[in-house]
């Protein structure tokens, strides 16, 4: 299970299942051993409409990824939102360790220079969360695995009931959400 940065006003809880459910996304993305996950804390909560967020057309217009499967592009979190990336890769054990990023940048900015025609040319899992789930009793985490082939994107809000249950998800079910919970908890046993 890989750490993630944690501050006032962050639900231990939230960010124990948040971190559970990108590890076990991670690991189960099949992805080649080389590519890595990149983790984003994003500040507050972000809704559903990030995900497949392109950025605007002529400053007013929405435009959205017509799939979540081909062409991908990161979402434009303001740099200013973004207060931390973590980068991991798979050890030969099949455990996530952090490692220092292949290059400096941060995941903020890829969005501006690597998206070529709209495209994501990073190959990796991409993971965002959000902060002040203690404050709001909300959270959210969003996820593209992006690879040669169909890539897959999705997205889920989680609310302090409590406990902490997952109340909306998109391009998941929530029997995968489990089982990804359960391979980031326990990623050897499965």
């Amino acid at each position: 299970m890989i750490e993630l940065d944690e501050d006032n006003g962050d639900s231990h809880e939230f960010l124990q299942i948040a971190s559970r459910l990108i590890s076990g996304a991670a690991i189960a993305s099949d992805l080649p051993v080389q590519y890595g996950l990149w983790v984003a804390r994003v500040d507050g909560f972000f809704g559903r409409t990030w995900l497949g967020f392109r950025g605007k057309l002529f400053g007013q217009v929405g435009v959205h990824n017509r799939s979540l499967k081909d062409d991908l592009a990161f979402p434009p979190f303001h740099t200013d939102r973004v207060l931390s990336v973590r980068y991991f890769v798979r050890d030969e054990h099949n455990e996530l360790v952090r490692t220092e990023p292949p290059f400096s940048r941060s995941l903020s900015r890829i969005s501006s220079t690597d998206n070529v025609n709209g495209k994501i040319h990073l190959k990796g899992v991409c993971a965002w969360y959000s902060t002040e789930s203690e404050t709001t009793s909300k959270g959210a985490v969003m996820v593209y695995a992006i690879k040669d082939g169909p890539n897959a994107a999705w997205y889920t809000t989680w609310e302090n009931k409590p406990p902490w249950k997952l109340v909306q998800n998109i391009g998941i079910a929530p029997r995968t959400c489990r089982h990804f919970i359960n391979l980031g908890t326990h990623p050897n046993e499965i």
